[in-house]
């Protein structure tokens, strides 16, 4: 008897995912994905179309990123033979590229702070104040 895991019929999890994103695209609910690929839970399903779709978005996106990147490198060529000749107006389209390229590459962006964690110590540190008060007035 054949393993299903192993044998030729048995489909590996990136073909899954193919097949999950062609079953959505026609419209069913992430329960019968599941249950047409073998899965256990819909939550499966649910992640694997989820997968499917950033990996389907993030090659194109990349692709393009690159191609930017070798225009603006173009660009810059471009302006720094100019920087000797032209200062001022040099060095700001040179800033413009610079400011572009950090854009596209997600070089100036912000770290996203965790505020539950900073909520949840800032609620502690209320709660506790107002525990060291009660029994304060206990006290007295």
């Amino acid at each position: 008897m054949p393993d299903h895991k192993t044998g030729e019929r048995a489909l590996t999890y990136a073909e899954k995912k193919v097949r999950a994103l062609e079953l959505r695209r026609e419209g069913k609910d992430f329960r019968h994905i599941a249950r047409e690929l073998g899965w256990k839970s819909h939550t499966s399903a649910y992640e694997a179309v989820v997968k499917g779709l950033r990996e389907t978005m993030q090659e194109p996106a990349d692709e393009l990123r690159k191609v930017e990147s070798e225009r603006l490198d173009w660009l810059w060529r471009k302006v720094e033979e100019r920087m000797d000749t032209d200062h001022l107006w040099a060095v700001d389209r040179g800033l413009k590229v610079m400011e572009r390229r950090a854009s596209l590459f997600g070089l100036d962006r912000v770290p996203e702070r965790d505020l539950s964690r900073e909520a949840d110590a800032f609620l502690s540190g209320v709660h506790t104040v107002k525990q060291m008060q009660g029994a304060k007035d206990l006290s007295e």
